[in-house]
């Protein structure tokens, strides 16, 4: 079989319900990108309603100014055209949605999403929502470096117990990025009780966590139902720890645009598996982690507020504010704002990024220099092939 993209998947498995074909990984990923449609107005709050995949999607493309839509959503933004092939498909456009969730708050420097799915009488489906444009998210993104918790990961847990408070039924969860962190969170911290009906969580390229989780009697309470997955060249997934436990897969992307999931590759019902990270996300892996073991809880901190104080001043409040090859205009402000921290914040902030600086040039050394022979050996039959 041809490999292909979800896309493709919707379109070979369309036509089998959940009961003929039950869910699989492509299944958790693609419910996992649910969450990323705002679907505010259109999904109703709590389990009392519900709405159709088919008529939300209905609803969302009538209402929504799609093109503003697909640049909030960042790296994810496919979403829109995701949930219009859904609405065609007869696998899942019969599913019912409910108990739509969204807080945006910049002062606890918050951004969550949630939304439930109902696969049938006994099955629901949590989907989180990975971080979209707003660098309030991403901030907290950063805070994951240094707090034990952050407030998403915290709604995340009310929003599962509150789920089963009222749904006596079995429980998925899964997202996409940060997203999928916080699903493992919420199943890692759930009540004995919620656990026990959990069948399994989707952790698509999503943060990890720190050793002291991973090696907690609450993670491996769970961690037999934890299924991560990160692209060959990972960025995001590759942040924190998973234990060594997750599935590589193959992109039809490069480093970093391999966080957008809709470039893994699929045959049949599963990704496309490689033997392990390539060169790049070895060294990704190794320089983050090796950079932010060398800095301590408080530098981190310090480094993330004065790294969001200068974009915060200078009127970045989304990725689409920041200085690009199509957008200038912001670098002056930058800049500016930049210039305005006084000399001991400039001086920790040159110091940090010097470690940075230092640790990816070893890592690089470490990793490279050992695979030398085969890449010279590759290189060479790639000449004689040319020649």
């Amino acid at each position: 079989m041809l490999s292909g993209n979800i896309f493709d998947y919707i379109d070979w498995r369309g036509d089998l319900t959940f009961e003929q074909s039950p869910v699989n990984e492509v299944d958790g990923l693609i419910l996992s990108l649910i969450s990323y449609v705002d679907f505010s107005d259109i999904v109703p709050e709590g389990m009392q309603e519900e709405i159709s995949i088919y008529d939300a999607a209905e609803k969302y493309f009538e209402i929504r100014d799609i093109e503003k839509e697909k640049q909030n959503l960042s790296m994810m933004r496919n979403a829109p055209d995701i949930i219009r092939k859904l609405a065609g498909s007869e696998r899942y456009k019969n599913l019912k949605l409910a108990n739509y969730a969204e807080r945006l708050n910049s002062e606890i420097q918050e951004q969550f999403a949630a939304v439930s799915i109902i696969l049938d009488k006994k099955t629901i489906f949590i989907s989180y929502r990975g971080t979209d444009d707003n660098i309030v998210g991403w901030k907290e993104d950063f805070n994951m470096s240094f707090l034990e918790s952050i407030p998403a990961q915290k709604d995340a847990l009310k929003y599962l117990e509150a789920l089963a408070e009222v749904w006596h039924g079995k429980i998925y969860l899964g997202g996409h990025s940060k997203g999928g962190n916080l699903a493992v969170y919420a199943a890692v911290n759930s009540k004995a009780m919620v656990k026990r009906r959990i069948i399994r969580i989707y952790n698509n390229d999503g943060p990890g966590f720190s050793e002291k989780v991973i090696n907690s009697q609450r993670f491996k309470s769970v961690s037999d139902r934890i299924h991560t997955v990160v692209p060959h060249s990972s960025v995001v997934g590759m942040l924190f720890n998973h234990n060594d436990n997750f599935n590589v897969v193959c992109s039809s992307e490069a480093a970093p645009f391999q966080h957008d999931a809709t470039t893994w590759k699929i045959t049949g019902t599963m990704f496309e598996r490689m033997d392990g990270l390539s060169d790049l996300g070895i060294i990704i892996d190794k320089t983050v982690s090796g950079w932010l073991d060398s800095l301590d809880d408080a530098t981190r901190m310090n480094t993330v507020e004065m790294m969001f104080k200068v974009l915060e001043k200078a009127g970045v409040n989304t990725l689409k504010d920041l200085p690009g090859k199509k957008n200038m205009k912001n670098l002056h402000a930058l800049l500016k704002s930049y210039n305005s921290l006084n000399s001991d914040a400039k001086k920790e902030l040159a110091k940090v990024i010097k470690e940075l600086i230092k640790t990816t040039k070893e890592v690089t050394r470490q990793t490279l220099m050992p695979n030398l022979p085969r890449l010279r050996a590759a290189q060479e039959n790639q000449n004689q092939s040319v020649q």
